[in-house]
């Protein structure tokens, strides 16, 4: 009698066990698929260029060679577009914001009106950042995916404090393109631009990109890039359109189903 009670007490151990264990694989693959298709349902990614003359400042690097900030950045939004599938669109911002590019697929019709940009196309001023945060929030649809380029050198704001204001309503990667020592600007003729009888200079303005992606986003700094690289954040990045991927059955789904159906 106790002997056949041990032996049922066993089997709804391991049975037990053998349930318990097909559960918790089966959870691990739950959290996974749960994480994994989080940002699935992504809009455009809308890539941001600032072409203040101060993006003409040459100290940064493309595959070992000295380019400009700007020439940088747009290196930088080539081979994203180039190695990604998502919808892409560009924006271009000065003392304007200029909605350049509507939302496309067509990589090639991007990278032509791309390539050719630079610091004439708007009228150069201070950076109106006012102007570029509302024509970002009046145009961004929820999903898109914002990446703005820029050397952060700006201040048209009379404070620090005025920063408090800027808040995109989608979440934005600031991509600061410089470094912190102070260059000479020059415009895109490639002359000297003077303010106050002296050479005008820039660098890096680190403090105001910290202070917009703390409230917007988060940021990274680049001063060397090289070919086919594309920014670590994007690649993540699913657009919706590319779920016609392979479905491949996870084998932690099919273990922990099949040992929970056997436990029972």
């Amino acid at each position: 009698m106790f002997e056949k009670l041990n032996q049922v007490r066993k089997r709804l151990l391991v049975r037990a066990g053998m349930f318990l264990l097909g559960f918790l694989i089966f959870w691990s693959w739950f959290v996974n698929y749960i994480q994994e298709n989080k940002s699935v349902s992504v809009g455009n990614i809308v890539f941001v260029l600032d072409l203040s003359n101060s993006m003409n400042v040459k100290d940064v690097f493309y595959n070992a060679h000295q380019v400009s900030r700007l020439e940088l950045a747009k290196k930088i939004i080539e081979n994203n577009v180039k190695n990604l599938n998502n919808k892409f669109w560009l924006v271009i911002f000065a003392d304007k914001f200029n909605y350049f590019i509507p939302p496309t697929y067509d990589k090639d019709n991007f990278l032509n009106f791309l390539k050719p940009l630079n610091t004439n196309y708007l009228n150069w001023g201070q950076t109106n950042v006012n102007a570029l945060f509302s024509g970002l929030n009046n145009y961004l649809w929820k999903l898109d995916q914002v990446v703005i380029l820029s050397d952060f050198d700006f201040w048209g704001q009379k404070t620090y404090k005025s920063l408090e204001r800027f808040k995109l309503k989608n979440y934005t990667y600031f991509i600061g393109i410089g470094t912190k020592a102070w260059w000479i600007v020059k415009n895109a003729e490639w002359k000297t631009l003077f303010k106050n009888g002296a050479p005008l200079v820039s660098s890096l303005n680190e403090k105001i990109l910290r202070k917009l992606a703390s409230k917007n986003g988060q940021y990274q700094i680049i001063t060397s890039y090289k070919q086919w690289e594309v920014l670590s954040f994007l690649k993540k990045l699913k657009n919706k359109n590319t779920l016609q991927e392979s479905h491949k059955i996870d084998w932690k789904l099919v273990v922990g189903l099949a040992l929970m159906i056997v436990s029972l």
